[in-house]
């Protein structure tokens, strides 16, 4: 049965895929947790997975607002790590959840430019605080930055232990 709803009511909406029966689509409830200490990006993506969530992904500009706040929200303004990489043999940056970086991007300036300072490659990216300027960096994977990590709390449990897991939650 159809009634009429207000337009600023919430609810849940049906998509058809397909010549596949209508499925609910859920709203997407991201947490992002900022680490309490600097790591590899290898390092940084192994703490946020061994917790529930991974390196924080960016695929919009509120995403990245989110993103920005909480790695500028500590005692010190950070460059911070996020979910961001070049592919296997290539120089194309990709998401850790497989999106391609084209999608959305803000790089700074001239970056990526894969010019480490001791002539290696940088094949990372980072977010830069907004007292920066904003945008991405590309850098040396095992350079040492903070790390956002992102939770899904739809499917997953974010961290509730600062102690057990050296995260600070900001926003």
């Amino acid at each position: 049965q159809w009634s009429n709803v207000l337009c600023s009511a919430t609810a849940p909406s049906v998509c058809e895929v397909s010549s596949r029966a209508p499925t609910v689509a859920a709203p997407s409830h991201k947490e992002y947790w900022l680490s309490g200490y600097p790591a590899s990006w290898d390092d940084a993506r192994a703490k946020c997975r061994s917790t529930g969530g991974d390196l924080a992904v960016i695929h919009n500009a509120e995403n990245e607002e989110r993103v920005r706040a909480a790695c500028g929200s500590w005692e010190r303004d950070n460059l911070c790590w996020v979910g961001l990489r070049t592919a296997p043999m290539s120089r194309t940056f990709r998401w850790v959840d497989g999106v391609d970086v084209a999608a959305y991007s803000n790089w700074r300036d001239g970056e990526p430019n894969n010019s480490a300072s001791d002539g290696g490659a940088e094949e990372c990216g980072a977010v830069l605080p907004a007292s920066f300027g904003g945008g991405w960096n590309d850098a040396a994977c095992s350079v040492e930055f903070l790390f956002v990590c992102e939770y899904d709390t739809d499917v997953s449990t974010a961290p509730t232990s600062v102690e057990e897991t050296q995260l600070i939650k900001r926003v």
